[in-house]
């Protein structure tokens, strides 16, 4: 009895679904690509919230209700993308050192902001023009290069490059069954 088209599909999807919150083992591109529909849609969605919560309660501080989600989602992300190098046989360390950067540039960028606006109110302001300028667009230039960066090692390598044939030190070919692999 062969099985049927439904089936094939929840078989052929359940293990990313069943194991999306883990770095282990490898998927496979299209998985990778629903992943991505899937987190752009949640992503979308919950920005639209926000920003109608922020209207309907005139507070931008409803912003704030942002952060968990983006660590939530960076994980899940860091997860897929990390699977997805684990699929082309090649370690981690390039998309998790661009999303540190991305992380450190966002803080820092925060950070000499915030310095910018106190200096501008202060009485100093009236001296000339402002010790923070240069830093915040040089690393408004270093952001980015960093998004690029960022754009190319995880989405488009992941996205685009073929699975590692066999079986690597991080699992069995997602695409073939374990039992046709060496």
């Amino acid at each position: 009895m062969e099985n049927s088209n439904e089936e094939y599909i929840l078989d052929n999807y359940e293990p990313f679904f069943s194991r999306i919150w883990s770095f282990r083992g490898r998927i496979k591109r299209s998985h990778f690509w629903l992943y991505l529909l899937t987190y752009i849609g949640i992503y979308f969605g919950l920005a639209l919230t926000v920003f109608v919560l922020a209207a309907i309660l005139r507070s931008a501080a409803v912003g704030l209700l942002f952060f968990p989600v983006w660590g939530v989602m960076g994980y899940l992300q860091f997860c897929v993308v990390g699977k997805r190098y684990h699929d082309m046989g090649q370690s981690v360390a390039i998309p998790l050192t661009v999303i540190i950067l991305n992380l450190v540039i966002a803080i820092a960028f925060v950070a000499l902001t915030a310095m910018q606006t106190a200096w501008q109110s202060s009485h100093w302001y009236s001296y000339g023009s402002s010790p923070y300028e240069g830093p915040i667009e040089v690393l408004s230039i270093l952001a980015i290069v960093v998004a690029i960066a960022s754009l190319v090692f995880n989405l488009i390598i992941p996205g685009c490059v073929p699975s590692k044939p066999g079986i690597n030190k991080y699992g069995t070919n997602p695409c073939f069954p374990a039992d046709e692999q060496e």
